[in-house]
């Protein structure tokens, strides 16, 4: 996602980020994905742990 504000835009200035209300939307929602993608990748690496593990018990377990 890139950002609102550009070089060329007319309301920039220092404080910008902490005073553009453009900005401040455009940072909420990189939180939020930021956010989904985490929980996200919780929940791959918990799958991903429980597979494993069942896998390593069940590799002494199969018959040949």
């Amino acid at each position: 996602m890139k950002p609102p504000c550009t070089q060329d835009c007319p309301d920039r200035s220092p404080t910008c980020h902490s005073e553009c209300e453009r900005y401040k939307e455009f940072r909420k929602k990189n939180a939020e994905e930021r956010d989904r993608r985490y929980r996200e990748n919780e929940v791959e690496r918990y799958i991903g742990e429980k597979y494993d593990k069942a896998a390593r018990k069940m590799r002494g377990k199969r018959k040949r």
